[in-house]
């Protein structure tokens, strides 16, 4: 609907057509909420608040490829029966943090960014924790 808007588009209706089956509001309601006063002054700021969230899209995926490659640098071995025995399988660090209960690989990305690796610095769990 904002590229339509962008475009041109003016009609309520058309643009309530352009709605997603997510969209819960029937299309009449919908095209009611679309009624308005839409202008190209509105149509540039639009434009140039998308081009402004597309540019934040490529920098997180770049960032987010950064952290993957840095994050697979620091993989550790482990295997199936424990650090001496079975075949070894390639185990990260984000993969033990993602093992605590409520922690999402993004939340182990921030403990190990925050955190670093050397558990040596921290004299105490408490340390640590703190």
């Amino acid at each position: 609907m904002p590229e339509a808007l962008i475009a041109g588009e003016r009609s309520p209706a058309a643009l309530a057509d352009l709605a997603h089956g997510t969209v819960k509001a029937s299309h009449t309601t919908l095209a009611e909420a679309l009624t308005g006063r839409f202008e190209e002054h509105h149509a540039f700021m639009c434009r140039m608040l998308l081009g402004t969230a597309d540019h934040l899209i490529v920098q997180i995926d770049r960032l987010t490829a950064r952290i993957t490659v840095r994050l697979s640098e620091l993989s550790t071995t482990q295997d199936d029966d424990g650090p001496s025995q079975g075949t070894l399988i390639p185990i990260t660090d984000t993969e033990r943090l993602d093992e605590i209960p409520d922690a999402s690989p993004a939340t182990a990305q921030v403990i190990l960014a925050e955190t670093g690796l050397d558990m040596s610095v921290f004299p105490t769990a408490g340390h640590l924790v703190s």
